[in-house]
């Protein structure tokens, strides 16, 4: 029963480290895409997509390496309550 248990939580814990990189990808893209735009258009309007585009992937560094600090505290206290408890 353990067994079972413990693989629904390694597969639930692959699943969300897959998703929190699949989401870091994809601001990345829209981020790029910003900076595409920047470069193609000229003026103020310029400005602003590059603007947004820094701002845009400096949020995205912090908001993922933020879920990822936290996706490791997760792991590492559940693998300590299974060796503290159960082993």
């Amino acid at each position: 029963m353990i067994n079972i248990l413990i693989g629904v939580v390694v597969s639930f814990w692959i699943y969300k480290l897959i998703k929190i990189i699949q989401n870091s990808k994809e601001l990345n893209s829209f981020s790029r895409e910003c900076q595409d735009l920047a470069k193609r258009k000229a003026g103020p309007t310029s400005e602003q997509f590059e603007l947004g585009a820094k701002n845009y992937k400096s949020a995205n560094r912090k908001i993922t390496v933020s879920k990822l600090i936290w996706f490791f505290i997760e792991v590492g206290s559940f693998v300590g309550i299974y060796f503290i408890f159960v082993k």
